[in-house]
């Protein structure tokens, strides 16, 4: 009986262990080697990942920026209210830098924190190449077009 429970916990160590390892090799490799499911290198970098990041914001006119370690995460732009609602235009990017989608936002606090899409959106492809029209009311999306 001891020795059963001595393979098993050798083989749970070593599964969790493994899983470890390929979640250490996933998170220590450019976007470059990320492969999709038909085996083609995917484009696509790695989410945004916020926690630990330091936030930087860069005001100029009517446009904040806000920086997640030097690279540009949103561009906030010419925020309004008009009766009691805010809105704002907002570009969101990529942590390759690359464009991911802009179109307006609506909010209560802050265009970030708390932001629905609303109206027309474009959205950008890995590349940064317009993948198409999203149309939202409110968060909910209405319709999609493909350029």
């Amino acid at each position: 009986m001891r020795s059963f429970i001595l393979i098993i916990s050798l083989l749970w160590f070593s599964c969790s262990s493994s899983s470890v390892k390929e979640q250490d090799d996933i998170e220590h490799k450019s976007h470059q080697d990320f492969i999709n499911v038909e085996g083609n290198t995917d484009p696509c970098p790695p989410e945004w990942v916020a926690t630990g990041k330091t936030l930087e914001q860069k005001f100029n006119d009517s446009t904040e920026q806000l920086f997640l370690d030097g690279t540009l995460w949103f561009e906030i732009i010419s925020p309004t209210e008009n009766d009691g609602v805010s809105f704002a235009y907002i570009k969101e990017y990529r942590t390759n830098k690359m464009l991911q989608a802009e179109g307006i936002a609506v909010y209560h606090e802050h265009p970030i924190v708390d932001y629905v899409r609303h109206d027309e959106w474009i959205i950008y492809d890995c590349f940064g190449e317009i993948e198409g029209i999203v149309t939202y009311n409110n968060g909910v999306e209405i319709s999609k077009t493909a350029e």
